[in-house]
């Protein structure tokens, strides 16, 4: 391995990292692989290759796909075979699944997700009404919440916890898949439904409680995704990529950890932590870069503490986002302003927090949509101490690329 990246998104989200791993994997000729390594299926990042040209929003796959890139799932990466099927169907659609693309290496160690974790989440969510966590509907948290439980019975005995890994599901035949199915929700799902105490359970969602085509279908989508994946043990694959790129989901002040902004977190690690993992798993030692996007404003989905907040008009009122649109789930996309001072912060903690002797990190920034907002020389800027290369872009394509109009620009980021 030659060059590590590490691309971080520095704020609630959006920032633009499937841009940006797009953009970085282009401008590398060598063999490459984007690993996703946290969150899962609720990750959306869009990628256009030209302004009116192939788009594709990934989910399952790196955005690094496009420039050629192989992907690895890591071990925290959650797994929704329902999902990973649509977007292998959109992926046909711009021609990208063929004999040799998309390669995707997954770490048998993986956590997935089942349709009972979906209903879950989607019927909890529902019965909170106007005061909803902000969570996609996508079984996320549920999923981890099922893995920190305990076992589950099939025919009087215990043949598989439920932390039960992908790798372990896919040799399990189909009807023992379809009996794990079975217990899940005998052993687990109703008693989780029962705890969490749903008032109003959704009623087209509970019929599908008792779907047995349901179970059967799924079982289908997850024995389908095993033909286009490879199933590998760790992340040794990693040590044959001469360029390795980590595409970080959700972004820095959604992190697990981050107190000052729970409950309405994801559950997992949005930094550095997990990219850090892994390379001292393989034993790596030697630079990173880690690439920190925003964009010269600040979104979030959801609810949850918002510093910053302004109406979409204090921004640009015109501008339209062709993925952010408005959906059950998340609502309309919020919108603020960079605080600089915080901002830094941000960047900084994550940084020293992920200190390793034998792993030097260094920063640098991307920052994006300039042409909605042309604002990006914040005060983030203003103070001389450590050099840190910036670059910017004005148009969401690769076609548009990214400039350096001030080359390198010292930034105050005191390590």
């Amino acid at each position: 391995m030659k060059n590590i990246e590490v691309v971080i998104g520095a704020n609630f989200g959006d920032e633009g990292k499937g841009q940006v791993t797009d953009y970085i994997a282009n401008t590398y000729q060598d063999s490459k692989i984007v690993v996703l390594h946290n969150g899962g299926s609720q990750r959306a990042h869009t990628v256009q290759v030209t302004k009116n040209g192939t788009r594709h929003i990934f989910r399952h796959v790196g955005s690094g796909t496009l420039a050629g890139a192989a992907t690895f799932i890591a071990k925290d990466f959650i797994i929704n075979p329902i999902i990973f099927l649509q977007e292998i169907e959109n992926l046909k659609k711009v021609g990208i699944v063929d004999a040799n693309r998309p390669r995707i290496f997954i770490d048998g160690r993986c956590r997935f997700t089942t349709p009972y974790d979906m209903i879950v989440n989607q019927a909890r969510e529902i019965d909170r009404g106007t005061m909803k966590h902000g969570s996609c509907g996508l079984g996320i948290f549920e999923t981890v919440a099922r893995y920190n439980y305990g076992d589950v019975k099939i025919k009087e005995q215990i043949i598989a916890p439920f932390c039960l890994s992908i790798g372990t599901f896919k040799h399990l035949s189909k009807i023992d898949k379809i009996d794990f199915l079975h217990a899940l929700k005998n052993f687990y799902t109703d008693k989780r439904i029962n705890n969490t105490k749903i008032a109003n359970f959704d009623i087209s969602l509970e019929k599908l409680l008792s779907n047995e085509q349901m179970i059967v279908n799924f079982v289908d989508d997850f024995e389908k995704m095993m033909t286009y994946v490879t199933i590998v043990n760790g992340p040794e694959i990693l040590t044959t990529f001469e360029t390795v790129i980590f595409e970080n989901g959700q972004g820095l002040l959604l992190d697990q950890n981050n107190k000052k902004y729970f409950p309405h977190l994801t559950p997992s690690n949005t930094g550095l932590t997990n990219p850090m993992q892994i390379l001292n798993e393989i034993d790596y030692k030697g630079f990173i870069t880690a690439n920190y996007v925003s964009r010269t404003y600040v979104t979030r989905h959801g609810a949850g503490l918002f510093p910053g907040e302004c109406k979409k008009s204090a921004i640009n009122a015109d501008m339209f986002d062709e993925t952010n649109i408005k959906n059950m789930w998340q609502d309309d996309l919020r919108y603020g302003k960079i605080n600089g001072k915080r901002f830094k912060e941000h960047i900084i903690e994550d940084i020293s927090n992920n200190s390793s002797g034998q792993i030097i990190v260094k920063p640098k920034l991307y920052i994006t949509h300039c042409n909605e907002y042309d604002y990006w020389d914040v005060p983030i800027f203003n103070h001389i101490h450590e050099e840190i290369e910036t670059l910017i872009s004005y148009g969401p394509s690769r076609s548009e690329g990214f400039a350096t109009p001030f080359g390198h620009k010292e930034i105050d980021l005191d390590f």
